[in-house]
């Protein structure tokens, strides 16, 4: 059962990243197996650190136990339209919370993320940097409830595998729509901010299916998130 995650050492911290950075480019599935000696030969650490990371991320519910072994969680088609339907609306009203509160220098901030995705080129750099874009808009927010969620829904995301934002056609998308969403936060426009994220968001759920579940690109082009299985309907 997921527990409470623990205060992590340093190193701890350090093979946390590691993981989260595996579970991101892919190279940690969901279903694989988890043992804290392959890990620890591949991050070249002990397995004291491996352990405490191991620990945390079972707190997360990121890894699960199944069959008796340890694995990284799978996610059904099911929880990953829950996910994106949570992710809709979270991110949709950070965007129009910081567009009432953001400052100049928060503005700053945000554009400086954005000019930073040209120089990431690895699928992990593109991530930690929209990672960081979207943590940046739920402290504009200002709310802390809101705030928290944001942050446990990313953690979560990690299990999906592969970034979209591997996919240089959705990069560039992504960079777009980062920019004319921070435009809208600049004037002070929450509805349009709002309408902008949540967009956003609903294109990465696009591509993040038509990558999980190998749909035909054409079942997607006119989908919309089913907010029905956030709401417990069964199909």
């Amino acid at each position: 059962m997921a527990g409470r995650p623990q205060r992590l050492t340093s190193l701890g911290d350090d093979a946390l990243a590691k993981i989260r950075g595996a579970l991101i480019e892919g190279t940690l599935a969901p279903g694989q197996r988890i043992r804290e000696t392959d890990l620890a030969e591949r991050f070249s650490m002990s397995r004291t650190p491996v352990r405490e990371a191991i620990q945390v991320l079972r707190a997360k519910g990121l890894v699960s136990h199944k069959d008796g072994v340890l694995v990284v969680t799978h996610l059904d088609r099911r929880v990953l339209d829950e996910i994106y339907a949570m992710r809709e609306t979270l991110e949709g009203m950070s965007a129009r919370l910081a567009a009432m509160n953001a400052k100049p220098q928060d503005i700053d901030d945000l554009n400086i993320l954005i000019s930073s995705e040209a120089n990431a080129s690895t699928a992990q750099q593109r991530a930690l940097i929209n990672v960081k874009f979207h943590g940046l808009l739920a402290i504009l927010a200002d709310n802390r409830y809101l705030s928290g969620a944001v942050e446990n829904l990313s953690e979560t995301l990690t299990l999906l595998g592969p970034t979209t934002l591997a996919n240089n056609t959705r990069f560039a998308e992504a960079r777009s729509e980062h920019a004319a969403i921070v435009a809208a936060i600049a004037e002070g426009d929450a509805e349009t901010a709002e309408a902008r994220m949540r967009a956003h968001v609903r294109g990465a759920w696009q591509v993040r299916r038509k990558m999980m579940l190998e749909e035909p690109e054409g079942d997607l082009a006119n989908a919309g998130i089913d907010l029905s299985v956030a709401r417990g309907r069964r199909g």
